[in-house]
């Protein structure tokens, strides 16, 4: 069990206390979590593991930045994968997790990675994408929209990068940032 794989459908006792203990959820939302992750851990072999080619089929996407940033976030030893720890983790964040969790989170997927700052550049990148994903919104935001919005961000902390003190304070008069996130275990 540990932090390695789980492989089979079904979770030990034991197993649902320590996770349930780890990420604050009931044993029915660590188990609907737990059916919806097997199903992806065995695509490619039944090792109890989702490999990035099966995270962008168990989130119905094509490869792009957003999902690289998002598998990267829930892969916390680097290995490549993600076992069900790291997956209920992950998930527990944007159910029960708390503000400063969930901003955390959100932070490194909007951060250019060399510099360890939002910028312009990879908030468009990950924003559009973001949008494309929503059908509501792909339609609203062109290129013009969202290049418009991101100024607005910008201007909110007046700096041409966003360091990690600036991003909660986006968040804070924001917070709608957040919900982008939200998790409903219901469509799982």
């Amino acid at each position: 069990m540990g932090g390695g794989s789980i492989t089979g459908n079904s979770l030990k006792q034991s197993e649902i206390i320590q996770f349930r203990r780890m990420a604050s959820l009931s044993n029915d939302i660590i188990l609907k979590i737990h059916n919806h992750f097997s199903k992806f851990s065995v695509m490619k072999r039944d090792d109890g593991l989702i490999d990035y080619e099966e995270f962008c089929t168990l989130i119905n996407r094509k490869e792009n930045i957003l999902i690289f940033k998002l598998f990267n976030c829930m892969d916390l030893n680097k290995d490549k994968k993600i076992n069900f720890r790291e997956f209920l983790t992950f998930i527990s964040k944007f159910i029960s997790g708390t503000k400063e969790e969930q901003i955390r989170i959100t932070y490194k997927i909007f951060t250019d990675e060399e510099k360890n700052l939002i910028t312009f550049e990879s908030l468009f990148k990950i924003m559009k994408e973001i949008f494309q994903n929503i059908k509501d919104l792909e339609d609203f935001f062109d290129d013009y929209s969202l290049t418009n919005l991101i100024k607005e961000t910008f201007q909110i902390v007046q700096s041409q990068e966003i360091n990690y003190d600036e991003y909660k304070l986006i968040i804070e008069k924001n917070p709608s940032i957040l919900y982008w996130f939200k998790i409903n275990v219901n469509n799982l």
